[in-house]
């Protein structure tokens, strides 16, 4: 009698143990299944912080490039302006010298 409650005893903690580590086991599953979706999202925005990295290092570049075009383009622009204006200053410089003379001989 006390030997059979004895065993009833020991095989009720026996199923309560066996129900904990399955209930342990679920719960690691659980856990890991948990784990590897986290995983996954990290990749996910890894991936997309590299491609809005990548976008925005383009968007730079261009804009880098564009700028040295665009100051290229003034500087040319600038140079032609001064030539144009040095040249009609030459022509307007010839202009008075002839004038004068004209008036000398003239005169």
């Amino acid at each position: 009698d006390e030997h059979d409650r004895r065993i009833a005893g020991l095989r009720a903690e026996l199923r309560s143990a066996s129900e904990e580590a399955q209930r342990n086991v679920t719960r690691w599953r659980e856990a890991e299944s948990r784990l590897d979706d986290l995983r996954t999202e990290l990749d996910r925005v890894q991936k997309l912080r590299q491609v809005d990295h990548e976008h925005l290092t383009s968007l730079c570049l261009d804009e880098r490039r564009r700028r040295a075009e665009l100051e290229d383009s003034f500087e040319s622009h600038r140079r032609q302006s001064v030539e144009v204006m040095e040249h009609q200053r030459r022509i307007l410089d010839q202009e008075r010298a002839a004038r004068r003379e004209a008036e000398v001989q003239s005169g």
